[in-house]
């Protein structure tokens, strides 16, 4: 049996963040693929994280996609980016060595994160938004929603925590929501 491109290195970077309505890579490929001799400019005015328009890249064409959610736009801008992981990881050293200005002190912060955790995220948070914008950035963003996001759901249709699903655990979903706008929020 074939291996899904899920599991291919050469395409993990697809993978950078689960998303609820995530399809697999080979779907957009395919059909890609099929006008491959008429090189499209591919348009996904619903793009999500992106799984359209990295395929369309992977096969060299151009594209361009739209989403409402900044979350998905986000990840689907680092799917695109191109930066060396000493590159993104400099940065992220560099942005976490700055004292955040602000940092919560709720009770879901408090338990979510160890104190120092916490410092890193909201120094990693308030750099990145007043960073330029580049690939490095682009990718450390979507790397850490992806860290954030929480597990992937089960078999069984369990949502992860972070999802956008509805979650079966409500205040899981308003406080994940509450932490995404605190990470991607401008």
């Amino acid at each position: 049996m074939k291996s899904a491109l899920a599991y291919n290195k050469d395409y993990a970077f697809n993978a950078i963040c689960p998303y609820y309505t995530m399809f697999p890579l080979e779907y957009p490929l395919g059909i890609i693929n099929k006008h491959r001799k008429n090189a499209p400019v591919v348009l996904d005015p619903f793009c999500g994280r992106g799984t359209t328009l990295y395929a369309a890249r992977k096969l060299g064409f151009q594209a361009y996609g739209l989403d409402t959610s900044r979350i998905a736009a986000a990840i689907a801008q680092a799917k695109l980016a191109s930066a060396t992981i000493e590159d993104v990881m400099a940065l992220a050293e560099t942005l976490v060595a700055v004292a955040p200005k602000d940092v919560p002190n709720t009770a879901f912060f408090r338990k979510a994160f160890s104190k120092s955790t916490l410092v890193e995220l909201c120094s990693l948070r308030e750099g990145l938004l007043k960073a330029r914008l580049s690939s490095e950035a682009a990718i450390l963003r979507a790397a850490a929603l992806g860290c954030l996001h929480g597990p992937l759901p089960t078999a069984n249709g369990t949502p992860s925590y972070f999802s956008n699903c509805p979650a079966s655990a409500p205040m899981r979903q308003i406080e994940g929501a509450a932490f995404r706008r605190v990470l991607v929020s401008s």
